[in-house]
């Protein structure tokens, strides 16, 4: 989408990697059939042309999966980047 703008790799960060996603979240103790059938709305919304057509356009790639999916990758995210978080002492109280 920015073919002038240069990539990590071009600008001397060789190794860095960044990926950012959007999710839905439910409050805590939603039973897990609301879960289901939400998860199960979302999916078939994202399998449609024009929501497939609209997030590409604005550089998103549509992806999709279960609520177990998505709890790992919250859990891989928070693995890399908690400690740095803390560090920086952005951690809520």
């Amino acid at each position: 989408m920015l073919p002038d703008l240069p990539t990590f790799a071009e600008s001397s960060l060789k190794t860095f990697q960044a990926t950012g996603w959007l999710g839905f979240f439910a409050p805590a103790k939603t039973p897990p059939e609301i879960i289901a059938r939400l998860n199960s709305l979302f999916e078939k919304a994202l399998q449609d042309d024009a929501t497939r057509e609209a997030t590409a356009k604005q550089g998103f790639e549509v992806a999709g999966g279960s609520s177990k999916q998505f709890s790992q990758l919250l859990a891989d995210d928070l693995a890399v980047y908690g400690p740095v978080i803390e560090q920086l002492g952005l951690a809520s109280q």
